[in-house]
């Protein structure tokens, strides 16, 4: 095992101030209320059930214009071509990906209830310490 040398220490020492430092500058981030929070956890739900099921199949784009098109009509037929003989390839890690992405939505979705049963566990524990 080789061990870095002196000047790749001094580099990765310096690469680490140049790093906090930029973290140090860093604006502090903008809290978002509760409601801006479930809109944004929404819009990112919603993007995450659109694009989940991944797949090779897609439209053939054209450039625009008349050569465009016709370009797309000339070529189409070898991309669907390769498009079959690719399809044996790309399916299998395609279909893997998509399970795991279902897989991730379903927990996404079990810890989201979790929180909310904890967060409303919370709020009843500190309003019966006010009582």
């Amino acid at each position: 095992m080789s061990w870095p040398s002196p000047a790749t220490e001094a580099e990765i020492a310096a690469a680490l101030v140049r790093l906090r430092e930029d973290v140090r500058k860093r604006p502090p981030g903008r809290t978002l209320s509760a409601e801006e929070a479930r809109e944004a956890r929404l819009k990112a739900r919603e993007q995450a059930e659109r694009y989940w099921a991944v797949t090779a199949e897609r439209p053939f784009l054209h450039s625009p214009g008349r050569g465009g098109r016709l370009r797309s009509v000339a070529v189409a037929p070898l991309k669907t071509a390769v498009r079959r003989l690719v399809r044996w390839y790309l399916e299998p890690a395609l279909a893997e990906q998509r399970h795991f992405n279902s897989a991730m939505l379903q927990l996404v979705d079990d810890l989201a209830e979790r929180a909310a049963a904890l967060e409303a566990g919370q709020e009843r524990h500190v309003g019966r310490e006010r009582a």
